[in-house]
Protein backbone atom coordinates (compact mmCIF):
# COMPACT_ATOMS: atom_id res chain seq x y z
CA UNK A 1 0.00 0.00 0.00
CA UNK A 2 2.83 2.27 0.35
CA UNK A 3 4.09 1.30 -2.76
CA UNK A 4 0.45 2.76 -4.20
CA UNK A 5 0.76 5.64 -2.33
CA UNK A 6 4.19 6.53 -3.38
CA UNK A 7 3.28 5.85 -7.13
CA UNK A 8 -0.08 7.86 -6.67
CA UNK A 9 2.34 11.46 -4.94
CA UNK A 10 4.25 10.69 -8.15
CA UNK A 11 1.34 10.77 -10.40
CA UNK A 12 -0.19 13.90 -8.62
CA UNK A 13 3.13 15.38 -9.08
CA UNK A 14 3.65 15.00 -12.62
CA UNK A 15 0.21 16.06 -13.33
CA UNK A 16 0.96 19.17 -11.33
CA UNK A 17 4.47 19.75 -13.22
CA UNK A 18 2.82 18.89 -16.48
CA UNK A 19 -0.12 21.74 -15.64
CA UNK A 20 3.00 24.20 -14.86
CA UNK A 21 4.90 23.44 -17.17
CA UNK A 22 1.12 24.23 -19.83
CA UNK A 23 0.70 27.37 -18.27
CA UNK A 24 4.57 28.34 -18.96
CA UNK A 25 3.99 27.48 -22.27
CA UNK A 26 0.68 29.71 -22.81
CA UNK A 27 2.62 32.77 -20.94
CA UNK A 28 5.53 31.71 -22.95
CA UNK A 29 3.66 31.91 -26.35
CA UNK A 30 1.61 35.14 -25.42
CA UNK A 31 4.96 36.71 -24.39
CA UNK A 32 6.68 35.62 -28.39
CA UNK A 33 3.51 36.91 -29.79
CA UNK A 34 3.59 39.93 -28.24
CA UNK A 35 7.52 40.58 -29.41
CA UNK A 36 6.42 39.19 -32.49
CA UNK A 37 3.97 42.07 -33.05
CA UNK A 38 6.16 44.83 -31.80
CA UNK A 39 8.95 43.58 -33.82
CA UNK A 40 6.79 44.10 -37.41
CA UNK A 41 4.98 46.99 -35.36
CA UNK A 42 8.56 48.34 -35.33
CA UNK A 43 9.22 47.23 -38.79
CA UNK A 44 5.97 48.64 -40.18
CA UNK A 45 7.47 52.25 -38.76
CA UNK A 46 10.67 51.82 -39.95
CA UNK A 47 9.12 51.11 -43.66
CA UNK A 48 6.95 54.26 -43.56
CA UNK A 49 9.84 56.50 -42.11
CA UNK A 50 11.89 55.19 -44.92
CA UNK A 51 8.54 55.18 -47.32
CA UNK A 52 7.99 58.93 -45.92
CA UNK A 53 12.06 60.08 -46.45
CA UNK A 54 11.87 58.73 -50.18
CA UNK A 55 8.23 61.08 -50.77
CA UNK A 56 10.10 63.73 -49.92
CA UNK A 57 12.99 63.89 -52.17
CA UNK A 58 10.66 62.28 -54.88
CA UNK A 59 8.76 66.10 -54.46
CA UNK A 60 12.29 68.11 -54.04
CA UNK A 61 13.31 66.63 -57.06
CA UNK A 62 10.15 67.03 -58.79
CA UNK A 63 10.47 70.38 -57.71
CA UNK A 64 14.02 70.63 -59.29
CA UNK A 65 13.01 69.54 -62.72
CA UNK A 66 10.00 71.34 -62.77
CA UNK A 67 12.28 74.66 -62.17
CA UNK A 68 14.55 73.21 -64.47
CA UNK A 69 12.01 72.71 -67.11
CA UNK A 70 10.71 76.75 -67.08
CA UNK A 71 14.45 77.59 -67.04
CA UNK A 72 15.11 75.98 -70.43
CA UNK A 73 11.95 76.57 -71.91
CA UNK A 74 12.51 80.55 -71.06
CA UNK A 75 15.77 80.03 -72.51
CA UNK A 76 14.37 78.48 -75.11
CA UNK A 77 11.65 81.43 -75.93
CA UNK A 78 14.48 83.65 -75.52
CA UNK A 79 16.20 82.11 -78.56
CA UNK A 80 13.33 81.96 -80.52
CA UNK A 81 12.36 85.70 -80.17
CA UNK A 82 16.33 87.02 -81.12
CA UNK A 83 16.49 84.42 -83.81
CA UNK A 84 13.25 83.78 -85.33
CA UNK A 85 13.97 82.57 -89.00
CA UNK A 86 17.01 80.17 -87.78
CA UNK A 87 14.60 78.66 -85.10
CA UNK A 88 12.12 78.61 -87.61
CA UNK A 89 14.38 76.62 -90.26
CA UNK A 90 15.82 74.56 -87.50
CA UNK A 91 12.40 73.14 -86.80
CA UNK A 92 11.39 72.64 -90.02
CA UNK A 93 14.57 70.60 -90.45
CA UNK A 94 14.02 68.77 -87.86
CA UNK A 95 10.41 67.86 -88.42
CA UNK A 96 11.51 66.98 -92.39
CA UNK A 97 14.19 64.32 -91.42
CA UNK A 98 11.66 62.52 -88.34
CA UNK A 99 9.23 62.48 -91.08
CA UNK A 100 11.54 61.02 -93.84
CA UNK A 101 12.41 58.57 -90.83
CA UNK A 102 9.12 57.66 -89.94
CA UNK A 103 8.22 57.08 -93.99
CA UNK A 104 11.21 54.84 -94.32
CA UNK A 105 10.00 51.13 -94.70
Amino acid sequence: MAQTTDVQREIDSLKADLKSLRDDLSALSKTSGKVAGDSVQAARDALRDEADKLMERLKQTATSLEEEGRQVAEGLRDEVAEKPLPSLLTAFGIGALLGWLVSRK
